[in-house]
């Protein structure tokens, strides 16, 4: 008769398991990071999108905090970058939304991490921006920031903020 035992197949169940027991830590860090570095690009991509239309179309485009919620497409810049940001056009009429990009409720933080970051950036048609800013954000012990100048020329660092 050919086949495996009853030992040799616990003996196979108890190694998988402890092989699976010592990974499993090791990928919850691994998605944190991943889920970081996800949220980072988005932001990037708002900041970068903002920018380019400001210089194409002319006209100012804003880069502000999503609304936890949107309730009505009026409901811009609330809150801080908790839930997410969001781009907006400014018309002669007011202004108008472009794109919104959500992540689940992370904190965003200013590089020395003692100040949740709630200031909007306005774009102008020559791709300066408003001011300088630093968005950092942590998970596991490692931080990403994504950094402003007034040129308007953001650049992902590793590092660059504090937990």
């Amino acid at each position: 008769m050919t086949g495996f035992t009853l030992i040799e197949l616990l003996v196979v169940m108890l190694i998988t398991t402890l092989l699976a027991s010592m990974t499993a830590p090791a990928l919850a860090a691994f998605k944190a990071r991943v889920t970081l570095a996800s949220n980072m690009h988005q932001l990037q991509s708002a900041v970068l999108l903002a920018r380019h239309l400001a210089v194409i179309e002319q006209m100012v485009m804003m880069v502000c905090p999503a609304p936890k919620e949107q309730r009505r497409e009026r409901d811009y810049c609330s809150g801080d970058y908790s839930y997410g940001v969001a781009v907006w056009r400014q018309h002669e009429e007011g202004w108008e939304f472009v794109r919104i990009w959500r992540w689940s409720n992370r904190s965003v933080m200013n590089r020395h991490g003692n100040r949740v970051v709630s200031e909007s950036v306005m774009f102008h048609p020559s791709g300066m921006s408003s001011r300088n800013m630093t968005w950092s954000m942590c998970a596991d012990g490692a931080n990403r920031s994504l950094v402003l100048n007034r040129i308007g020329r953001p650049s992902l660092r590793d590092g660059w903020g504090q937990c």
